[in-house]
């Protein structure tokens, strides 16, 4: 056993990834696991005949918002990839149908100096997501997840990471760019999953087996592999670094986006241009990314967790009311608004085609396009609820709740300043 018990793990201690991307800005990430009991009885016997067992996973990670969407993308499935400062990258909601990932969490000890375990959490869905910016506060992104798997690795397994795999035979599968034994050692195997199951566990007493491949990684089995062409494959293997990268601190990079560095754009049917909301006090997006279960004769874990389209996509917008500009252009009147010729709005004049754009720089006054980091865009929008309020010794306020089945973000994948 240990020769001295750690006295705990501090958050600095704590590297939390999704499959290979190491996860920058995270402020939180928690797990639970529920378990299910379902009891099988007869007639003519008072007491239970079996007790079946069922378990499920679910994790939230919280992140501050600096400006990239490489968490985002690494969050969804997509893997790692560079890029220059051009926000060239645009991803809408088609992304989210097979949003998968395993995460994983090398923890450290009092000094934060040697990875002492690794926690899994494998084959995690993206169950929704919310991202908020208010005039009080840094931006913050929130991610939620559901999987089956959980387990903690040590010891020899302790520095275990999580890598996408390729079907390469009905026997192999290949990790293609990535070369194992230049970071660790070979033979280094824990498990792999197929489809969401577990096939191989050399834990359990089988034998995975990692050999290089020139810049590629063969991966093998006994019991044999038995692969068809678009298996989504997994391995989980432990290297031998002692411990995570550090992460760049301020003033390197962004710690977060403040409310100075976001500003908000409302679509305008009436003049076909997009025009800047003044007085906004915050702006909340959630989107619901629901699934349903996808279970087979066979297999003890869900195969897919299929996502419910539509999606919905929830956006409450809060301003400091000065006057009926916001509702003149929810109402698609701005051009009238502009010319002093509007005399009435009617809340059955709302109409259904606003854009809302939310867009994040990296400078608090200047807002050149070269400054533009992140992009995000909801657009169909339809009104869900309208409610302002005053109280003694405060300004009166609006609240607009919108709803849409449709998102898009663009951006770059790496933070320029980082």
């Amino acid at each position: 056993m240990p020769s001295k018990k750690p006295n705990r793990i501090n958050y600095s201690g704590v590297a939390p990834y999704a499959d290979q991307a190491q996860l920058i800005r995270c402020q939180s990430l928690s797990s639970s696991s529920d378990f299910t009991q379902e009891r099988l009885l007869e007639l003519s016997n008072k007491g239970t005949t079996e007790v079946i067992d069922e378990s499920s996973v679910t994790a939230t990670l919280e992140f501050n918002d600096y400006g990239g969407t490489d968490n985002f993308v690494a969050l969804l499935g997509q893997g790692l990839y560079n890029s220059t400062r051009t926000n060239d990258y645009v991803h809408d909601d088609n992304i989210f149908e097979n949003a998968s990932v395993d995460i994983t969490a090398q923890l450290a000890g009092d000094d934060a100096s040697a990875i002492q375990s690794t926690m899994w959490l494998g084959n995690a869905f993206l169950t929704g997501f919310s991202m908020s910016y208010s005039v009080d506060g840094v931006a913050t992104e929130s991610y939620d997840f559901e999987g089956d798997f959980k387990r903690w690795f040590l010891n020899d397994y302790k520095n275990a990471s999580s890598y996408k795999a390729d079907f390469s035979s009905a026997t192999t599968a290949i990790i293609s760019g990535t070369n194992l034994s230049s970071t660790s050692s070979t033979g280094i195997g824990i498990l792999v999953t197929v489809n969401n199951e577990i096939v191989a566990d050399t834990p359990g007493g089988d034998t995975v087996t990692v050999v290089d491949n020139g810049s590629d990684t063969d991966i093998t089995c006994s019991p044999a592999l038995a692969l068809v062409d678009g298996d989504r494959i997994r391995l989980v293997a432990s290297g031998t670094g002692s411990i995570f990268p550090s992460l760049p601190t301020t003033p390197d990079g962004l710690g977060g986006l403040r409310g100075d560095m976001v500003d908000i754009f409302l679509w305008d049917p009436s003049s076909g241009t997009e025009e800047r909301v003044l007085r906004v006090q915050s702006v909340d997006i959630t989107c619901d990314l629901s699934r349903d279960t996808k279970d087979e004769l066979g297999n003890n874990k869900p195969y897919f967790r299929a996502l419910n389209r539509p999606i919905d996509v929830a956006l409450t917008v809060e301003l400091a009311d000065s006057d009926l500009e916001m509702v003149a252009k929810m109402a698609g009147s701005e051009t009238t608004w502009d010319a002093d010729t509007l005399d009435s709005i009617d809340i059955d004049d709302f109409v259904r085609t606003n854009k809302v754009f939310v867009k994040l720089y990296n400078s608090e006054t200047d807002r050149a396009a070269s400054n533009l980091l992140k992009m995000i865009e909801i657009s169909n929008l339809s009104l869900s609820s309208e409610e302002g309020s005053v109280s003694v010794g405060e300004d009166k306020t609006v609240t607009l709740s919108l709803s849409s089945d449709n998102f898009l973000i663009s951006g770059s994948s790496n933070n320029p300043l980082l």
